[in-house]
């Protein structure tokens, strides 16, 4: 009964073996495959050696040694004892030495060769996940949701944020200065999108004659957009446009300025909120 045990089981083994080879041949052999798993193959056999400490010549080198004990023994047997010594026993010595050798590193290597090629899909996994999270939106998987300086999402809150200046017995009154040629876009873009709200605007460039005059009693700051109004309502128009800009917030402003005027005083640099 256990030596029919032992060869069913036998069998079992021997049947597994040919269809892993025949899957792993099959794989080889299908050219939209061939890429993706010699790129799986090499980034795991990297990991390998990173694992186990060693090298690729560090990894063969024992291998190499075992076989050229091998024929370092064949050669002592034929000279101390003759041709016909040798070659009765050059199989049964080869024969051992290989499959012990084979065995070896099956039992030594092979789990941690497996394990890397399961931790090297893992990875490769996880960083298609993470990838395909960041282009979801903000990594939390919803597809409507918007990055951080996303235009669309600029657009609409710079847009708010004007539309909250009409009504209410307000008139929206926009002034605009920006420093140089450098900013004229984003002043362009303000401008445009106040003007969609029926907003009336008055755009300054501050290294013209009339922007060198306002300049030089009150200073803008670099990077921000430094609102100046007195409006009570300013602070919800500051809130708005802070999603998409970096602003501050001042009560400023020339005399005589009429009440509603809410004053966008472009600074030099980057004005758009990173964080």
């Amino acid at each position: 009964m256990f030596n029919r045990f032992q060869r069913l089981l036998h069998h079992c083994v021997v049947v597994m073996g040919i269809v892993v080879v025949a899957t792993g041949v099959a794989i080889i052999v299908t050219g939209k495959w061939q890429p993706h798993a010699s790129h799986l193959f090499l980034r795991s056999w990297s990991n390998f050696l990173t694992h186990v400490g060693t090298t690729e010549a560090g990894f063969l080198s024992p291998i190499i040694v075992s076989i050229l004990s091998v024929i370092g023994t064949l050669v002592c047997i034929r000279f101390l004892q003759g041709k016909e010594a040798m070659l009765k026993h050059w199989w049964e010595n080869a024969a051992i030495t290989a499959l012990i050798t084979l065995v070896v590193l099956l039992v030594v290597y092979g789990p941690q060769l497996g394990w890397q090629f399961a931790q090297t899909i893992y990875e490769d996994h996880q960083s298609l996940v993470e990838r395909n999270r960041e282009l979801l939106g903000q990594g939390q998987g919803n597809p409507y949701a918007i990055p951080l300086n996303n235009q669309y999402a600029a657009t609409i809150n710079t847009l708010s944020a004007f539309k909250s200046l009409t009504g209410n017995g307000h008139k929206c009154i926009i002034r605009i200065s920006y420093p140089d040629k450098s900013s004229q876009q984003s002043a362009t873009v303000l401008r445009s999108l106040a003007s969609v709200v029926d907003c009336n605007m008055d755009e300054i460039r501050l290294d013209e004659p009339r922007g060198m005059l306002i300049e030089k009693d009150f200073k803008s700051i670099p990077g921000t957009i430094l609102i100046r109004s007195r409006r009570k309502d300013v602070s919800g128009f500051a809130t708005a446009l802070g999603n998409a800009f970096n602003v501050k917030i001042s009560e400023d402003l020339p005399p005589k300025e009429a009440m509603d005027l809410v004053w966008l005083q472009i600074g030099e640099g980057d004005i758009l909120r990173r964080q």
